[in-house]
């Protein structure tokens, strides 16, 4: 057997090297023998061969969901992946180990429902395998991710390749797409896509939304603008946008903002989440609001969370939100003071009674102190997360953790009585003593629930920080 004969190569080859004079010849056959007898009597059987198929056919699906990810981008995948994915493109990992395997796999309608199209496939020239592939999911919903090139890999004969096998995978199966992802250049006919519940179109497949518009069931929607296309699309059960502008173009931003602005204008009756990113703030420039109308101002009676990364945050002056329980900023960049976030909290008092999460991630401020008037009118507020790891300048998070401590005076004024998860991150440094001491009595002080002075005030059950496990609710790992 191949595996002994390797024991045994390995096994004469080391006493050869070292040369040893106790191990005789006939010492190592007489030993070599016995080790194959055992190996032949007792042959090692993997634990995982004792599982029923129906647990092996869940551990399948799991491990396939997070090998291909709906809505993955192509250049997150190194290119050795994504070559051996496309040689491989309709053939699921697990039905190619032992034939016991292919057999639970074949059996397993949801190892089928995800279909990748690398960029370049050439599956077209094989429609009866793709038809086979598509026949193994037995009438499940699909999942369609469309990859683009990599930066030094596009070429027009790919692009009409590329394009041709989303043509023939729609033709066979459009009726059944619940998710389309399409991250290249595809020039694809208007499809009627009855059951699509979420929608990706990359920085290269703008052009896509000109012929895919009119879809009843669409509720998730992600759109990575380099050129605004020509058309506004309606969606009439949207509930979650997500809108990423890209530079590129001659014209950005300024057709991209008349876009979004459009687009969140006529879908602002059924939004619930929104999600604004800009990743050309360097430039200075601020897609949302500019040339914004003040007194144009768009009420949003659904949205509930908001999520706003780099300039997006004057989107805020434009909307009205009165269900809004969760905002998020990341990165507004130096251009936008704490005066508008003050400003924007203050003459909003629907929102800040309402506001159950608030997120502030790399916010310029001049300290933390400029955070408490934020904070201090959202009385509902329930999960607060400050990041200010990339605040360069000596933190001054004492004075927040002194202002969140629950004191015993029951004449004091209690600050965010509902708050229940609680991160703080900031840039650590050696002189970290004050800020430690004073975390350890704002821990101390909201470690159970407890009425003081008439106000129920809820016990602290998530604290990350990055300054050591114990200094955590739970105590878990460290965080950098």
């Amino acid at each position: 057997m191949p595996r002994v004969q390797v024991s045994l190569g390995t096994r004469r080859a080391s006493a050869l090297e070292l040369g040893s004079e106790e191990m005789s010849s006939a010492n190592l056959l007489q030993k070599d023998a016995a080790d194959e007898a055992l190996f032949n009597s007792a042959p090692a059987h993997s634990p995982v061969h004792g599982l029923p198929p129906e647990v092996l056919a869940e551990i399948f699906t799991l491990i396939s969901a997070t090998e291909s990810p709906p809505g993955v981008r192509s250049h997150e995948h190194p290119t050795g992946v994504r070559a051996a994915r496309r040689l491989h493109s309709l053939q699921v990992p697990c039905a190619c180990v032992c034939s016991e395997w292919r057999r639970i796999a074949l059996s397993t309608p949801s190892l089928w429902t995800s279909i990748h199209v690398e960029y370049g496939s050439r599956i077209d020239e094989d429609p009866q395998s793709l038809q086979q592939f598509i026949a193994r999911s037995c009438g499940l919903p699909l999942h369609i991710h469309a990859h683009g090139p990599l930066d030094d890999e596009g070429s027009d004969d790919a692009d009409l390749r590329s394009t041709r096998t989303v043509s023939l995978l729609a033709h066979l199966s459009h009726r059944r797409w619940i998710s389309l992802a399409l991250w290249g250049p595809f020039l694809l006919q208007p499809l009627n896509l009855t059951l699509l519940h979420k929608l990706v179109i990359g920085e290269r497949a703008e052009e896509c939304l000109d012929h895919l518009r009119i879809w009843p069931r669409l509720r998730h929607v992600e759109l990575h603008l380099r050129d605004a296309p020509a058309a506004i699309p309606y969606w009439p059960a949207l509930t979650s946008l997500h809108l990423v502008f890209v530079a590129g173009s001659t014209s950005y931003p300024y057709n991209e903002a008349s876009f979004a602005r459009v687009l969140i204008r006529e879908h602002r009756d059924t939004l619930e989440k929104l999600i604004l990113e800009d990743d050309f703030y360097s430039m200075g420039h601020t897609a949302v609001d500019e040339d914004e109308d003040e007194d144009d101002v768009c009420e949003i009676p659904n949205l509930m969370s908001i999520d706003l990364r780099g300039p997006t945050f004057h989107i805020l002056d434009n909307i009205l939100t009165p269900r809004l329980s969760g905002l998020a900023i990341h990165d507004p960049s130096p251009f936008h003071e704490e005066e508008l976030f003050r400003a924007y909290f203050a003459s909003n008092s629907i929102v800040a009674r309402n506001l159950r999460s608030l997120e502030l991630i790399s916010v310029p401020m001049n300290d933390h102190q400029d955070l408490i008037p934020i904070v201090e009118a959202l009385s509902s507020l329930e999960r607060l997360v400050v990041d200010d790891r990339r605040n360069d300048r000596k933190t001054a998070l004492p004075n927040l953790l002194v202002w969140l401590r629950v004191p015993d005076d029951d004449n004091a004024h209690i600050h965010l009585p509902n708050l229940v998860s609680l991160t703080l991150l900031c840039r650590v440094t050696r002189d970290m003593g004050p800020t430690r001491e004073a975390l350890r009595e704002m821990m101390q002080s909201r470690s159970v629930g407890r009425v003081v002075g008439g106000v129920q005030v809820k016990a602290l059950r998530e604290l990350t920080t990055n300054m050591g496990s114990q200094y955590q609710i739970p105590q878990t790992r460290f965080i950098a």
